[in-house]
């Protein structure tokens, strides 16, 4: 390529960039090798056609859309619904960040052209060059030392009152539709009559990479209005694959540091924490780490993915949380375990597949620490569906059937699916409910899932389990008794 060789033969400008970023020439090398893969791949993938709404899960395409992304941004090529109309055409339309004035009528209809998360723009769309300038903008994230995992948990939530729990994951686009969730969720808190600790839980992902200002244009503004103007409502963020490809600074010391979240996950030092524990009377609910002790994006992209780490997919935690949690336990209590990564995934059931993903490292875990068979119920985030199992005696996929009695995948809350990227859906025979409808969003001018969340309301000895979409229509309904 041409910057390669621009660099190979001493490139004043060029090599002042690579200095910039800390780039050597032989990771520049291997960059373009990678990247040159990702490429090939690309052509290759028929499974997600040009206008398929996507986020990239592989740390290559995902940096290199990241970098994409800000170069159209700051070139002034992306625009999305807002309060002015354009004076070229006449649409709504407005820059990634700025409050929408969506049109929430059903379908819910999202106006706009050339936007992040698309599938193919990188590859179908930039010639190589263009793809690599992408790949540079984000290229130093890619080496840069992960931040320090705190050992220590946050300060235990606990409560004599029951409890109201809203979850949400893979909210973190920004989207028009995702701060719909957003609003509903702040609603229904609003609504409130004071008898129950409330709790708002996003599972995790922010995208692309988990930077900084990803978190301060796609996150912090649009979170649940009723839970940042209220101390009394708890707000909480897991760790995920995607807030640790840039090395979890951005999720560490931008999200957390808000004060409306550290509040909540602050340690005993005041230090933010990844995990932690909300407690009443009756319940436990854990929130555990998976994706910190997954490698880092560097050794992903040049070294050799396993099974276990397939660049981020599949969840770990750290033996300083499974070690805790044993401590913390209390068995006369419901326990509930809250992950961004799942024991088996919602669409793929074969575990020799490359794309199974599942944390089975962290299920290992939690039975070595004597806490596994404690665990009444698991929710998850990570893949972008809406999905409710059968009860444990049910199942029969193996790793469904060793997970605990309810489990449940709520990774809606802010990617959009298509019809493309939603079958294969109906694979899992272990599934009850999942939300499958075309006939409520438009994305791009395709039908797509609607978004959605889940709340969860405690009571003795078992909780009542719903899921909403984003206009705040009821869609499940289950009643869980230990």
């Amino acid at each position: 390529m041409e910057i390669e060789k621009r660099a190979l033969t001493g490139d004043k400008p060029v090599l002042a960039e690579m200095r910039k970023n800390h780039v050597t020439k032989p990771r520049l090398t291997r960059a373009i090798a990678a990247l040159d893969d990702a490429l090939a791949k690309a052509e290759l993938d028929h499974d997600h056609g040009q206008g398929d709404p996507f986020i990239p899960s592989d740390p290559i395409t995902c940096t290199v859309q990241a970098g994409l992304t800000e170069i159209a941004i700051e070139a002034g090529k992306v625009w999305e619904n807002a309060a002015e109309p354009s004076p070229l055409t006449g649409r709504v339309r407005g820059f990634i960040g700025e409050t929408p004035a969506a049109d929430t009528s059903a379908p819910l209809r999202l106006r706009r052209t050339r936007e992040p998360f698309i599938e193919g723009d990188p590859f179908h769309h930039g010639d190589p060059l263009y793809a690599l300038d992408g790949f540079m903008a984000k290229f130093g994230s890619l080496f840069a030392r992960r931040h320090n995992f705190n050992s220590h948990p946050a300060k235990v939530a606990a409560t004599s009152k029951p409890l109201s729990v809203f979850l949400f994951g893979d909210w973190g686009t920004g989207l028009p539709l995702a701060r719909e969730v957003a609003k509903r969720i702040s609603e229904q808190l609003a609504a409130a009559d004071g008898k129950r600790q409330q709790h708002v839980i996003h599972l995790g992902d922010v995208y692309y990479g988990g930077e900084a200002k990803e978190y301060e244009t796609r996150a912090i503004p649009f979170w649940p209005q009723a839970a940042r103007a209220t101390k009394g409502i708890g707000s909480w963020s897991l760790n995920a694959n995607h807030d640790m490809y840039s090395g979890g600074k951005g999720y560490f010391e931008t999200l957390l540091r808000q004060d409306f979240l550290l509040r909540w996950h602050a340690d005993k030092d005041g230090k933010p924490s990844s995990f932690f524990l909300i407690e009443e009377k009756h319940w436990q609910i854990f929130g555990l780490d998976t994706a910190w002790n997954l490698p880092s994006l560097g050794s992903t992209i040049f070294g050799t993915p396993t099974k276990e780490d397939y660049a981020g997919q599949n969840g770990r935690i750290t033996a300083s949380q499974a070690k805790w949690m044993a401590r913390v336990r209390n068995p006369a209590k419901g326990c509930i375990l809250l992950t961004h990564h799942q024991p088996a995934s919602s669409r793929n059931t074969d575990p020799h597949d490359k794309h199974a993903v599942h944390s089975d490292q962290a299920v290992e875990m939690l039975k070595d620490a004597g806490v596994y068979r404690q665990i009444d119920a698991w929710i998850w985030g990570h893949e972008h569906r809406c999905v409710v199992f059968k009860p444990k005696a049910n199942r029969v996929v193996a790793k469904l059937k060793d997970a605990p009695d309810f489990c449940a995948c709520l990774g809606s809350a802010g990617v959009p699916v298509t019809k493309r990227n939603f079958a294969g859906a109906d694979k899992n025979p272990d599934v009850l409910w999942q939300e499958d409808r075309f006939d409520v969003a438009v994305y791009e001018n395709l039908p797509v899932l609607p978004f959605g969340f889940g709340r969860i309301d405690t009571a003795p000895g078992s909780f009542l389990f719903r899921i909403f979409d984003h206009t705040g229509q009821e869609r499940y309904v289950f009643d869980f008794t230990r």
